[in-house]
């Protein structure tokens, strides 16, 4: 830099202001000004100059109808196909009706994430065309927009937003690349919540924990970095290759999150590939919350689906409660042949014939916990019946089976 330039840098306060760019020479202004380019390029929704920004119209007044999986590719292109999963919901004032559509001349774009208690909103939505894509012939629209969560409310909610775009799109590839900001949220003095939605927006764990240091926050991240140590083992091609698992758990609870993060999307990507084609990509949907708690225990539940490319998916669904005394995980009940009595007792009466008085069903391999006032036997699908019968849950009041408990089990229940 010339001597003169460094002079006069050198006198001048530097801040975050670009009107001092004016008091620069012009070699240093087309510097910095070409790395807040490169910078800004990088930021969620901005586009590049090869790609095209397509017009839209916010769709307005609909509600998903439950228990529809909305099209993977995210497009639907038909008044018919929109009525299976949509259905109006006027609202009271000006420009409450729900918004018409020409499918003839649109189609309708569907942004619809995982259920949530929190506030959320989807902003800065941004549909990209980006021409021909990396694995396909076809050309490709990237939907960019970030989303901001809110504090804890006392209902679930279902965060959609739907917007309509020319029908010429009706054949493109859908890519989703929505970012999550200001996911982390410290709802009580004690506890916080990280969130991550990346990898095109299909990977959306979020994860639990204890914030004070000590045996509880310890075991509790253990248990949580063996659960999304597993997540990630889900999109390997053979059992023997395993995700290495996260050393220092008690450190630095972020760390521990973002290794898993790089972990899955690294081997999702790689199965993807070997995959050869991004019609049905792979994804995994993970949340492990605390869903009950006194001053004696603490119950968390991790609840997730993956997806690897194949006929269907796979969810995944456990339970633990930890001793808070002991920061332990908690040993609730004696496993006694009279106890798995009472279970078989209480199977779906069409598992009557795989298990019986004289052939009682065997204990589940996760964990027994205990969650709002009942004990609970959770088994995974296939676990004791076919897939499709899905997950069966068996309940007790700790008084149904106090003879069962083990002395930790009454303590924590209430029961001694």
């Amino acid at each position: 830099m010339p001597a003169a330039d460094a002079a006069v840098l050198q006198g001048q306060k530097i801040d975050h202001d670009l009107g001092i760019l004016h008091k620069l020479t012009d070699m240093t202004k087309q510097t910095i000004i070409a790395l807040l380019a490169a910078i800004l390029t990088l930021m969620p929704g901005m586009v590049s100059a090869k790609e095209k920004v397509v017009n839209y119209t916010e769709v307005k007044h609909y509600f998903h109808i439950k228990d529809t999986t909305l099209p993977y590719n995210k497009l639907i292109t038909s008044q018919a196909d929109f009525d299976k999963y949509f259905s109006p919901a006027a609202v009271m004032g000006k420009d409450g009706e729900p918004t018409k559509i020409d499918f003839r001349k649109k189609i309708v774009v569907a942004i619809a994430l995982s259920e949530t208690d929190r506030a959320t909103e989807i902003k800065d939505l941004k549909v990209v065309d980006t021409g021909k894509g990396e694995y396909s012939e076809k050309n490709e629209l990237h939907l960019r927009y970030t989303v901001n969560y809110g504090p804890r409310r006392s209902y679930v909610i279902e965060p959609m937003y739907l917007v309509a775009i020319d029908a010429k799109y009706r054949d493109y590839l859908v890519y989703d690349e929505g970012v999550v900001m200001q996911a982390d949220e410290s709802y009580s003095t004690d506890f916080r919540n990280m969130h991550y939605i990346g990898y095109n927006g299909h990977i959306d764990l979020s994860i639990d924990y204890p914030t004070a240091p000590g045996r509880l926050h310890n075991a509790v991240l253990d248990y949580e970095s063996g659960l999304l140590r597993g997540a990630s083992d889900f999109f390997t091609f053979e059992d023997s290759i395993t995700t290495p698992g996260y050393a220092g758990v008690e450190a630095d609870a972020d760390k521990m999150f973002n290794y898993y993060i790089g972990q899955m999307t690294t081997n999702m990507k790689g199965m993807d590939k070997a995959n050869g084609m991004p019609y049905r990509p792979c994804s995994m949907q993970y949340k492990i919350l605390r869903t009950d708690e006194t001053d004696r225990y603490l119950t968390l539940e991790a609840n997730g689906y993956g997806y690897t490319g194949g006929a269907h998916g796979q969810s995944m669904s456990k339970g633990v409660t930890f001793n808070k005394a002991t920061g332990k995980k908690a040993e609730l009940v004696k496993k006694t042949v009279e106890l798995q009595k009472l279970i078989t007792s209480r199977l779906p009466k069409d598992l009557g014939e795989n298990y019986t008085q004289d052939n009682p069903v065997p204990f589940p391999a996760n964990d027994i916990f205990y969650k709002n006032g009942t004990i609970v036997f959770l088994y995974e699908s296939d676990e004791i019946a076919c897939h499709a019968a899905g997950q069966i849950m068996v309940t007790f009041y700790p008084a149904e089976i106090q003879k069962d408990l083990t002395e930790e089990g009454k303590i924590l229940t209430e029961m001694n």
